[in-house]
């Protein structure tokens, strides 16, 4: 089944999006709108000029989890916080400039807090990651997430 224009659009979820209202309306009561209707909006959504600009295909979230970032061929580390984060990469914010290189592969530990038993305890989530572009003015990296398993098929090609 195809995606719905708005499932993908980052401007959908902010105060940018000049479709709030009406994809609003067609999420919560599809039962009292007519097909054409709904047809009208999603071609409307579709056509929006901000959604064509758009050229990420997954939707990114500003969450700023505190990170670290670790090399495990030097064990060098480096910490951080991260700007936003999709299905397939984030955004991180470093605290000061790094040794890390564009192609490098990081692992990266997210902190995060979950509630038990009425109390919070820190999560700490392991992500093997591949630099792919670094902002040295900005002290930011971006970088991919992969599986371990595809560590192996990319260090052996």
């Amino acid at each position: 089944m195809k995606e719905l224009p708005w499932e993908v659009c980052q401007y959908f979820f902010s105060d940018n999006c000049p479709n709030n209202v009406a994809v609003s309306r067609v999420l919560l009561i599809p039962q009292f709108l007519d097909q054409s209707e709904i047809g009208a909006i999603r071609q409307e959504c579709e056509s929006c000029e901000k959604r064509s600009n758009q050229r990420r295909t997954n939707l990114r979230i500003k969450r700023p989890f505190k990170v670290a970032i670790t090399i495990p061929e030097s064990n060098k580390s480096n910490r951080g916080t991260m700007v936003n984060v999709s299905a397939t990469g984030a955004l991180i914010e470093l605290e000061d400039r790094s040794e890390i290189g564009v192609e490098e592969i990081v692992e990266l530990h997210i902190e995060s807090y979950v509630e038990v038993s009425g109390q919070l305890e820190e999560t700490t989530f392991n992500q093997c990651c591949i630099v792919k572009r670094i902002e040295n003015e900005k002290h930011r990296i971006a970088v991919i997430f992969i599986d371990r398993a595809g560590i192996k098929e990319i260090t052996n090609f």
